[in-house]
């Protein structure tokens, strides 16, 4: 694959952010949390970006922006193929519904319509600027979605449990997978908001050996599945991914940098709050 070379290049080359947002507003509230957003108009940042890339589309942009927020902090070697992953999951996620709709779910939803930000109220979070590693691997997941084995989302265990070991009051990845799985009911300490969101999920892990060069903890990612059966197997498959995590691999990243740009207590901390 001559693009994990070549995404692996563009990383090592250090390269500046392609666009320069303004500093990041936080003065939109939601459940007594400032969110933080990107007051730069996504067209403007688009032009901008076009500087370089005179073909990009504004869903590239979007997903290079997810991407760079979004992160992996798991091994170095499994970056490319995590990016590709992730914005292919994304893809997926879109379906059929044409051009734009990337754009559309990366700047519109409650309640920061018309601006990138966190992830609160849509897919991911567009919080930072991209650089050329991130553009690349943008464009090659357009043509390399069966890297993503059909994934239409994709979780950081990791990061989620870095904000409960912190004291933050969040789900413990365990919760999100059993209610992700269609098993909210399984959870004694699910709310009711929790078991109508969740109840009839129909997500599924792909499997720890589905993509080899990814380690799960840092990167799962789900895909559409009916079968209860199969996605009870693919739970507990999870959860142990989850429970070896948490014994050998949580502390393997310490300080390392926070997908979202705003430290990992504040990444955890977004995540929480769209599967709240």
């Amino acid at each position: 694959m001559g693009w994990v070379a070549d995404i692996t290049a563009a990383r090592d080359a250090g390269g500046d952010p392609i666009t320069h947002t303004r500093q990041v507003a936080s003065d939109v509230m939601v459940q007594n949390v400032p969110v933080r957003y990107v007051p730069d108009d996504p067209a403007d940042l688009l032009e901008a970006a076009r500087e370089r890339y005179p073909d990009l589309t504004g869903d590239q942009y979007a997903l290079a922006r997810m991407l760079s927020a979004e992160g992996y902090h798991g091994a170095a070697a499994g970056w490319p193929a995590a990016m590709v992953a992730m914005a292919a999951s994304m893809i997926n996620a879109a379906g059929p519904r044409g051009a734009g709709d990337l754009l559309r779910a990366s700047t519109y939803g409650r309640p920061l319509d018309g601006h990138y930000g966190e992830q609160i109220g849509r897919r991911a979070s567009t919080a930072k600027d991209p650089k050329p590693e991130h553009v690349l691997a943008a464009r090659v997941a357009a043509r390399e979605r069966a890297l993503a084995r059909s994934a239409r989302t994709f979780f950081d265990p990791y990061t989620q449990a870095a904000g409960v070991q912190a004291g933050r009051q969040i789900k413990t990845p365990e919760r999100i997978i059993r209610a992700w799985h269609g098993f909210v009911d399984e959870d004694p300490d699910a709310t009711a908001r929790d078991r109508e969101k969740y109840r009839g999920s129909t997500q599924a892990f792909i499997g720890r050996n589905a993509i080899p060069s990814l380690d799960p903890y840092f990167l799962m990612l789900l895909r559409h599945e009916p079968s209860d059966a199969v996605r009870r197997l693919a739970m507990e498959e999870a959860l142990d991914v989850v429970r070896r995590g948490r014994q050998g691999k949580e502390q393997a990243a310490p300080g390392s940098p926070d997908g979202r740009g705003w430290g990992p207590l504040a990444a955890a901390l977004a995540v929480a709050l769209v599967t709240s």
